[in-house]
């Protein structure tokens, strides 16, 4: 077969495309967070009465009716969902309620936004238009405890999809809070009686640009020139400060950046700064300390040097920590005292990063 340059560059350009796609794609999946199974909630009608931090289910002036009883039977409504089919029905006039509660939503597992479906049970006969589902929290800890609060209220759900899960809607959940789902018959139209059996919670897919539950991150800067004022670690000059808040329990790693210049005090010195990162303290840690040398050719010459320190520490959900940049002259011919012509830092940046 003979192959013309026109036919090549045709080639070249197939590959080219194909290769910018390949990349496009991996770039897509990178920036990319997709829900995973610990994302995902589900409470059936069966489950325990809620408590602490866990999930469960509740009701008031409620009739069951057991739909499918035996556990073995393959059915659209089968098990595990569907195992045990209910009804909210009461007498006339009056109301009946079913509660899910889907138990805590802290920010390590997932504060962000979350897809409401509700599993309706197959041949329930009677399907209830019209009806609303409330989404509330109590912007705590524990399930058992606070007052529940709505997040936001699907209405005019009709249960039309048998043996299936049915989409409920949307909503923001923020980290630290107890989340339920609550179904009345009150709006039932018509009859009064609501068959029901699950609810499920999912964390929707969202690019890293706007997930929440990503690495949590913290700055601390300095802009522009800062002077080392102290030759002592007892008690070193602070030239950055950042608090950092752990939001889950696991690691934070502390970066220090900056441009370090050197002054010396006399012609032919050797000059030294030595750098730590501090952590609730303004005492040098001398487990952390990195040194800023230089040798100096005549007196009033300023050698730079780019600094980088870092330490890592775990930490607890909750916590508030505040990490310094401290500095000081470590020999007699370095130049200090916090005025033009002395040694300083340029541009001190503390950045705290934290991962699970």
């Amino acid at each position: 077969m003979v192959f013309t340059n026109d036919t090549r560059k045709s080639r070249a350009m197939r590959f080219f495309s194909a290769l910018m796609f390949l990349l496009f794609a991996g770039l897509l999946a990178a920036t990319t967070a997709q829900a995973n199974s610990n994302k995902v909630v589900v409470v059936d009608d069966v489950n325990a009465t809620p408590s602490g931090l866990d999930g469960g289910f509740s009701s008031t002036g409620l009739t069951t009716y057991f739909w499918n009883p035996n556990p073995t039977t393959i059915e659209l409504n089968g098990p595990p969902i569907g195992e045990y089919a209910r009804a909210v029905d009461s007498a006339p006039g009056g109301t009946a309620s079913a509660t899910w509660t889907l138990g805590v939503i802290d920010t390590g597992h997932g504060a962000g936004r979350y897809s409401f479906e509700a599993y309706i049970p197959d041949d329930a006969g009677g399907n209830a238009s019209g009806l609303t589902y409330t989404v509330q929290g109590n912007g705590g800890i524990d399930c058992s405890t606070g007052t529940f609060t709505t997040i936001t209220s699907f209405t005019g759900i009709s249960h039309n999809r048998e043996g299936d899960w049915l989409s409920l809607g949307t909503a923001t959940i923020t980290g630290f809070t107890c989340v339920r789902v609550v179904l009345t018959n009150a709006s039932a139209s018509p009859p009064a009686r609501v068959w029901f059996d699950a609810i499920r919670m999912t964390r929707e897919s969202e690019s890293s640009g706007s997930i929440v539950d990503m690495p949590s991150t913290n700055t601390g800067f300095s802009a522009g020139t800062t002077y080392i004022t102290s030759a002592t670690l007892a008690t070193p000059t602070q030239l950055a400060t950042m608090t950092f808040t752990c939001p889950r329990s696991g690691e934070v790693t502390v970066t220090a950046t900056g441009e370090s210049a050197a002054v010396a005090n006399a012609g032919g010195a050797f000059m030294g700064l030595a750098y730590s990162i501090t952590k609730d303290s303004t005492t040098t840690d001398t487990g952390n300390v990195v040194q800023s040398s230089a040798l100096s050719t005549f007196n009033g010459d300023a050698n730079r040097d780019f600094l980088i320190v870092q330490r890592n520490d775990t930490c607890t959900q909750g916590t508030t920590v505040t990490y310094r940049l401290m500095g000081y002259a470590t020999t007699p011919a370095t130049k200090i005292g916090g005025v033009g012509g002395n040694s300083f830092i340029w541009n001190a940046r503390l950045v705290g990063v934290y991962t699970p």
